[in-house]
């Protein structure tokens, strides 16, 4: 038998040049398919980002609907926190015996009410004695004159507590403010000071 019959006839010289072209021809496809899966892959990340932010823009949105149908009822529970808190403090501050042990039941009243406020994502917020007038937080519900410069518009008193939710304030902190008292400059002529 003849061994040469037996083994593969060798490439002739056409198939070698054909295989490369077509090996090249499979890479430029390969590097075609990589870069269209490349920009799948970016545009899906893109609509990841969009389908995001518009559930979220879509969550705020619901949240504030819900927030102004509970605004009244909000407000009310304010009114009924003030009412029961006013309560608390006038049994405190009462002579009488009995009275000032109703004063605590009225204190666990208004507590309830803030923590059916706080459910509601409302919470209640202090106004310090001390710290400058803000019209964003505080609602100014009466004047104390003051000769002292540094205490002019500053708070004097905190009247009632405000209260603010995520949607922001829902109600500002009623407060005193101090104000200077303007300088007479008659008077202050006479005494031989020199007018401003």
């Amino acid at each position: 038998m003849n061994e040469r019959a037996d083994l593969p006839d060798s490439p002739s010289g056409d198939a070698v040049p054909a295989a490369a072209d077509a090996h090249q021809a499979l890479g430029a496809r390969i590097d075609a398919l990589t870069a269209a899966v490349s920009e799948l892959t970016r545009i899906g990340k893109d609509r990841e980002r969009v389908i995001d932010r518009l559930h979220e823009e879509n969550q705020k949105l619901r949240a504030g609907e819900i927030q102004q149908a509970l605004a009244p009822v909000i407000r009310d529970l304010i009114r009924l926190y003030d009412d029961l808190a006013g309560m608390a403090e006038s049994c405190s501050n009462s002579a009488d015996d009995g009275r000032r042990a109703m004063a605590k039941d009225w204190e666990i009243f208004s507590d309830t009410v803030l923590d059916m406020l706080y459910r509601q994502g409302v919470e209640r917020f202090k106004a310090d004695a001390g710290t400058a007038f803000n019209a964003r937080e505080h609602n100014g519900k009466g004047f104390i004159t003051s000769d002292d410069k540094n205490l002019d518009n500053t708070i004097a008193r905190m009247v009632r507590y405000g209260f603010q939710g995520a949607a922001g304030i829902v109600r500002h902190a009623q407060v005193e403010v101090y104000r200077c008292k303007p300088v007479d400059k008659s008077s202050s002529a006479e005494a031989g000071s020199p007018p401003n």
